[in-house]
């Protein structure tokens, strides 16, 4: 089963009943509700799911969408789990367990968690720009002094972050839904590929599991902080959960599958049918490329 991702098409619908209808018309049984989907659209989406019109997967943390962000937040990183707050971080366990209780009312499999950040200057743009401006050299010294600077930091924030986890888990385990720790696109971001490792050994026998995500694994092997894209579903395959699926070119990601630079049959043979299978792209992907991919997808035996 291929589900899509909300994200897609969340923003150009005011109710949840439209939005469900165009991602079914496309051909889709499932979907992904985003972290822009409205309690008033999930609670719209809840009653076409106990009618079996609507077949929900997993949500992304957080949902529904949150009313307030904090000034200079977005939507995604409004709160953080691995915050050395120790009001925000409660906040983000709160908001954390909210999302795992509409995912049980929906009948859900699965929570995509993001655990956080180290506070480190990413200098994201100067490392993005020197390697897309053949400057390669200039870009991997840069990147190795911010990484330095997140090995110097990061203590505090990664046991801020397997502190939630130990609460959210106590939380997931209740209501059978799995969570999926999703490897991150920015390279100051918890976790990195050995955090990835650390998180599963920490808590081997929970509802913890890895969340792989396409684009974010070849940025990872862009920027050298994996050996390829691969190592990531080579490493951690025999925990995962569930995969993001969508293409690259150069740093702009969630673009539809077989649009970009990313071979997917590399990555089916780690899928098998009890992976949770979501395509993550935007809006930047017209209507008919997603429809190409799921015939793409499909031909890889993913869909």
């Amino acid at each position: 089963m291929l589900a899509l991702s909300t994200a897609w098409n969340v923003k150009r619908h005011e109710n949840g009943e439209t939005l469900v209808e165009e991602i079914v018309d496309m051909g889709f049984s499932a979907m992904e509700l985003s972290v822009e989907v409205t309690e008033k659209m999930l609670e719209e989406i809840s009653i076409l799911s106990k009618r079996e019109k609507a077949i929900i997967v997993s949500l992304h943390n957080f949902c529904p969408r949150l009313r307030k962000v904090p000034s200079g937040r977005s939507l995604l990183d409004a709160y953080l789990l691995s915050s050395p707050d120790d009001e925000e971080r409660k906040k983000a366990v709160e908001l954390t367990k909210r999302t795992i209780d509409f995912a049980h009312l929906l009948n859900a499999k699965a929570v995509i968690l993001h655990l956080g950040e180290v506070a480190v200057e990413s200098r994201e743009k100067e490392i993005f720009d020197y390697y897309d401006g053949g400057k390669r050299e200039l870009s991997k010294e840069l990147i190795l002094e911010v990484l330095r600077q997140r090995e110097k930091k990061k203590g505090v924030y990664f046991a801020n972050a397997l502190r939630s986890l130990d609460e959210i888990n106590i939380y997931s385990e209740r209501l059978n839904i799995r969570l999926g720790i999703e490897n991150r696109y920015f390279h100051h971001e918890i976790p990195n590929f050995e955090e990835v490792g650390l998180i599963l050994e920490y808590l081997p026998d929970s509802n913890i599991y890895y969340w792989h995500d396409t684009g974010h694994a070849r940025v990872a092997q862009k920027l050298g902080l994996v050996e390829s894209d691969e190592s990531y579903l080579k490493h951690y395959s025999n925990r995962l959960l569930g995969i993001h699926l969508h293409d690259i070119v150069g740093f702009s990601d969630h673009r539809s599958p077989g649009t970009g630079e990313i071979d997917f049959k590399i990555i089916s043979s780690y899928l098998n049918d009890h992976t949770i299978k979501v395509l993550e792209a935007h809006e930047i992907s017209p209507r008919q490329d997603l429809i190409s991919s799921i015939r793409y997808l499909e031909s890889l035996g993913i869909a």
